[in-house]
């Protein structure tokens, strides 16, 4: 099922696949090279790819699985930054537990637009659109009371 967007760059294959459409359209139906602006984006992805692999190749016949630690320390990094980032810019009261609890529970990940929970942890849950407190904590019983699923 095709998704509608505009470009789709979650997988490596997804890139090919795309450029294989993007050129073979433009080689067949010449009005449609105006996609070709989208090459800016697949070009480098690709490149950025496959000169990490040759790169993590060359690392990795140096110094082993050592290499590994390399990505694990960044998104470590990475991790612990947007956890950080999303505890100080959120208006949680309550302390830090309470704020982790949230985080981990989902709370700020609701779809506003359906109304509907994305990714619920099964502990607790928030309902879509309230602000973040501890009133607004709904048990797995009540919610599902409420959607009737």
């Amino acid at each position: 099922m095709y998704s509608g967007a505009v470009v789709r760059t979650t997988h490596v294959t997804g890139i090919m696949t795309d450029l294989g459409l993007l050129l073979g359209a433009a080689i067949m139906y010449p009005e449609s090279r105006k996609n070709l602006w989208k090459l800016k984006i697949f070009l480098p992805i690709l490149v950025s790819f496959f000169a990490g692999g040759l790169i993590g190749t060359a690392v990795f016949m140096e110094i082993g699985f050592t290499v590994l630690w390399i990505p694990v320390t960044l998104n470590c990094m990475i991790g612990l930054g947007h956890l950080i980032w999303r505890i100080r810019s959120s208006s949680y009261d309550g302390g830090f537990r309470v704020a982790l609890s949230r985080v981990f529970a989902g709370a700020q990940f609701s779809n506003h637009h359906s109304g509907r929970i994305s990714s619920p942890a099964p502990s607790a849950f928030v309902e879509a659109g309230d602000p973040p407190s501890t009133e607004n904590l709904v048990s797995p019983q009540d919610l599902h009371r409420r959607t009737g699923s």
